[in-house]
């Protein structure tokens, strides 16, 4: 961390052209703007050694996205870039999104934190439907809604290596969930899939539930600082007593009360796989907090 800013970026631009052994770069909080992230994207279509690039909590926008984006084209080493907490909105998505069509390499791509709403997200949900190396995708407070969550959604259904998917705060509701669900049913590559923060009810919980009982890959659901009450809880209970697979179930900040929360812990009786289930803050009292905590081998965070 410092103040390194585009003066700073442009002289370490040039060194990365020749530099033939450096193989990860962090650049967050850096006050690295649009010429900074041209310079260094004019670096990577020279580099061939750079494998991961971390630039969060700095100011590229839209232009500095675009030429990051070019030097996808070129650049076949990189296979970790970390644009979190920065100003990229749709037109940097576009080009990123341009670039996932042509680049096999890339295998993390973390956006979260932007401006890159539906329009941006469904171009790259687009580009990542018969893609083949991107494995990480974090597109946390987007502002993607319900739209975003659609594309997504089609996007599982073509993409076979996609095995983390991250949709913190951003405002999907249940309509955006459901399409996910639907999608989950018959995806067998994702391993974790995080919708904190965001405004699914108990109807999402619902479709969720019906997918995770016949998933065979999911192994982390987190579904925290949500609104799913007790119908929500006792259907991904009935479903974790046909899931043999998942790991953590996180429901922490949503309005479960003690009758989602004896389904759950019945439902955990006969589930020998899940390890941690979090419901910390929701609405459960000392009755529902003890049957839990009568269920042993479990990690219950309460």
């Amino acid at each position: 961390h410092g103040e390194i800013g585009d003066r700073g970026a442009l002289a370490l631009a040039a060194t990365l052209k020749v530099n033939g052994t450096l193989n990860h770069l962090t650049l967050d909080q850096n006050e690295i703007g649009d010429e900074g992230g041209k310079a260094l994207a004019d670096a990577l279509e020279a580099n061939t050694h750079l494998s991961l690039l971390f630039l969060r909590n700095n100011k590229i926008g839209d232009e500095g996205t675009k030429a990051l984006a070019a030097a996808l084209h070129f650049n076949d080493t990189l296979k970790d870039l970390n644009l979190e907490s920065n100003k990229i909105g749709n037109e940097g998505a576009q080009a990123l999104a341009a670039a996932l069509r042509v680049n096999h390499n890339l295998g993390t791509l973390k956006l979260s934190h932007n401006r890159i709403g539906c329009e941006g997200t469904e171009a790259l949900a687009s580009a990542l439907e018969g893609h083949d190396s991107v494995s990480v995708l974090e597109l946390g407070n987007n502002e993607i809604r319900d739209g975003g969550a659609n594309a997504l959604a089609t996007t599982l259904l073509a993409n076979g290596t996609l095995e983390q998917l991250r949709l913190h705060q951003n405002e999907i509701g249940d309509e955006g969930a459901k399409a996910l669900a639907r999608a989950l049913k018959d995806n067998t590559h994702v391993l974790v899939l995080g919708l904190e923060n965001n405004e699914m009810g108990d109807e999402g919980a619902k479709a969720f539930a019906a997918a995770v009982a016949g998933n065979g890959a999911l192994k982390q659901l987190l579904l925290n600082k949500n609104m799913i009450g007790d119908e929500g809880a006792m259907a991904l209970a009935s479903a974790l007593e046909a899931n043999t697979h998942m790991t953590v179930l996180d429901l922490v900040k949503n309005e479960i009360g003690d009758q989602g929360a004896k389904a759950l812990a019945a439902a955990l009786h006969v589930n020998k796989k899940l390890w941690l289930l979090k419901l910390s803050t929701n609405r459960i009292t000392s009755v529902g907090a003890q049957v839990l905590r009568d269920v042993v081998d479990k990690t219950v965070i309460l």
